[in-house]
């Protein structure tokens, strides 16, 4: 995590936000609070939100279940539970999983993304 925050140290942005995804154990095995305090050069959203330059963003690390990676929920009622969490005011979106239809075709043709997700917006 310390070389990971170096990297991000080392970035020319001004401004950096963090969204964990199912390979970051070590954010989904802390708190949210000892997660945001491993990495001092971004700002970590984990089902939260900041206002940045008159914009709201709001950024969740959840997706649905894929093998046994790090937040995972299963579709349905666990995931609409969190998607129901994004403010209707929020300008930018950051999640780890795309919405169903949305950027998640794999090279077989299959749609991947997130049914709950794509309801919810």
């Amino acid at each position: 995590m310390r070389a990971f925050d170096n990297f991000l140290e080392r970035m020319p942005h001004g401004c950096k936000l963090l969204v964990a995804g199912n390979h970051d154990f070590p954010f989904e095995y802390c708190s949210k609070r000892k997660a945001k305090a491993l990495v001092k050069h971004a700002i970590y959203l984990e089902n939260s939100g900041v206002e940045l330059f008159g914009l709201k963003f709001w950024g969740s690390p959840w997706q649905p279940e894929f093998y046994n990676w790090a937040f995972n929920l299963p579709r349905g009622k666990p995931l609409a539970e969190i998607w129901a969490l994004i403010p209707d005011d929020t300008d930018v979106l950051i999640t780890h999983t795309p919405p169903y239809g949305i950027l998640d075709r794999l090279e077989s043709g299959r749609h991947v993304g997130c049914v709950d997700l794509a309801q919810a917006l």
